[in-house]
């Protein structure tokens, strides 16, 4: 349980870096889509370099939803988890109780 802690926690942070980097991605690709749609002569923006750079905004919003299917089954395993210590701890108190009344 303690490791599926850690995965559940790794793989949040792992949302959290891709949700930057795609927002930092936007951010750099909006302005230089408003340079050139203002008619900006002194940035030249090739083609090339705002194709890969929508590439890599979609790569990371893939890696988002990756980590959060990830962090979906994870907390699903650890609620499984939760619930089946809970149920052996109950059966243990009530054999113990069992025990006692004998």
């Amino acid at each position: 349980t303690v490791e599926l802690c850690r995965q559940a926690a790794e793989a949040r942070e792992n949302v959290r870096l891709a949700v930057q980097k795609s927002m930092k991605a936007a951010k750099s690709y909006e302005k230089l889509a408003h340079l050139a749609n203002n008619g900006e002569k002194s940035v030249e923006v090739p083609q090339y370099d705002l194709a890969r750079r929508t590439q890599r905004c979609a790569d990371a919003v893939q890696r988002v939803d990756e980590n959060a299917e990830r962090i979906e089954a994870l907390s699903s395993t650890v609620k499984q988890s939760a619930e089946q210590a809970t149920v052996q701890c109950k059966e243990s108190i009530a054999a113990r109780a069992a025990g006692d009344v004998a």
